[in-house]
């Protein structure tokens, strides 16, 4: 099967181990164990025993043990247990979602910009994928008749996140509701990334499909919520009984089962991730407060809609034809800071900031990052000579 290079994993994994000041990374500062017992006040010794008690055998192979789907559900108000199915991570999920419900004869809306993984994977084998671009100039809605327009008889599902990597824009509930009427016009699946709903500024909800739509399909993780990426869980949750059974039984060809090591952390991390998400926000809104200060200090070259969710932000630069691959390289090469060009997004002219690191590095970071934009405002051609390269 030939595939297109998923960009963004390519950007990252060449730099990210060589990066001073990252601000691409965009699951909140990662915790140990250690640092888990202390947030969430567990005892260690009895944590550590029950955990170095469990066999490393295959464990639950039916999408996850009874416990484990409970702790998810909890997340939902209308999923049940048995609506749960426990991947490895939400990577995965996206995959597995659409290599088990997309035929080639299908089309695919892909609400843009977004991760790569829902154009590039049914374009490998033939479906069409058809973009649904949301623009800055409106706050990134999503417009009904447009949406209306590029759907037919053959739209087999509609893709998005929600909130949104990498813009941080989060949808209302009349946007979600308008989304719901036009797939279920057509009898088509929403799936819906989830992985930020819980990483929401000020005190706005983030509603899941997979309450709202029957057809409604949920992505979600303990990597940005928990700051648990290395764990690698994720998990599929979906009232639509027809498509969880297409998925338990493809999984058998790729995933097996979790494992009860992992499980046993994930339900502790479930059961404590108030605890958790309340670290991440507390870091998460220092920042962002540094961060818009120094977006409004440069608002005469850079714009940007403010996030109302998730970590990250989408910021524009004024100067047109110049390549945000090569003006990031430049950054990396001549500082070592680390951010995300918005060509690996499909959005040119743009550069994706991330401020889920610690303080002082996305301070220093930014400060290295006010004299690149500087040397761009002064002369563009600086960059002419730079490499273009993923």
């Amino acid at each position: 099967m030939d595939i297109e290079t998923f960009k963004l994993e390519e950007w990252l994994k060449k730099r990210e181990s060589k990066t001073r000041f990252n601000l691409a990374e965009n699951c909140v500062y990662a915790v140990t164990l250690d640092d888990f017992f202390h947030i969430a006040r567990i005892d260690k010794k009895s944590f550590l025993n029950d955990f170095c008690s469990i066999k490393m055998d295959y464990g639950n192979i039916d999408g996850g043990t009874p416990e484990l789907k409970s702790a998810i559900a909890e997340q939902y108000k209308n999923v049940k247990p048995e609506d749960i199915l426990a991947v490895h991570g939400a990577t995965f999920a996206n995959t597995h979602l659409v290599w088990s419900l997309v035929k080639p004869q299908d089309n695919i809306i892909a609400i843009y910009p977004d991760y790569q993984q829902f154009i590039s994977i049914p374009k490998s084998f033939g479906a069409e994928v058809r973009m649904l671009h949301r623009s800055p100039e409106d706050g990134y809605a999503i417009h009904k008749d447009e949406l209306d327009r590029i759907c037919d008889e053959n739209t087999k599902l509609i893709t998005l996140s929600n909130p949104n990597n990498p813009t941080g824009a989060l949808l209302s509930m009349d946007e979600l509701n308008e989304l719901i009427s036009i797939a279920r016009k057509y009898n088509a699946y929403i799936i819906c990334d989830e992985v930020y709903s819980h990483i929401l500024q000020d005190d706005q909800v983030c509603p899941s499909i997979a309450d709202l739509y029957e057809k409604g399909i949920s992505v979600g993780s303990l990597s940005k919520t928990c700051s648990m990426a290395g764990l690698r869980l994720g998990w599929i949750a979906t009232r639509d009984k027809e498509a969880l059974h297409i998925l338990k039984q493809h999984s058998a060809y790729n995933m097996s089962s979790i494992g009860g090591l992992k499980e046993y952390i994930a339900i502790s991390a479930l059961k404590h991730q108030k605890a958790l998400i309340d670290r991440n926000m507390s870091l998460l809104r220092v920042n962002l407060i540094t961060l818009d200060g120094w977006l409004r200090q440069n608002k005469k070259h850079l714009s940007y809609v403010y996030p109302k969710a998730g970590s990250t932000v989408l910021v524009f630069y004024h100067q047109k034809n110049v390549s945000s691959i090569k003006f990031c390289n430049y950054l990396f090469d001549t500082t070592g800071t680390l951010i995300t060009p918005g060509d690996v997004f499909s959005v040119p002219n743009s550069f994706r900031i991330s401020y889920a690191c610690d303080h002082r590095q996305l301070v220093a970071g930014l400060m290295c990052l006010s004299e690149a934009c500087k040397k761009l405002n002064e002369n563009p051609h600086f960059l002419d000579d730079e490499s273009d390269e993923v």
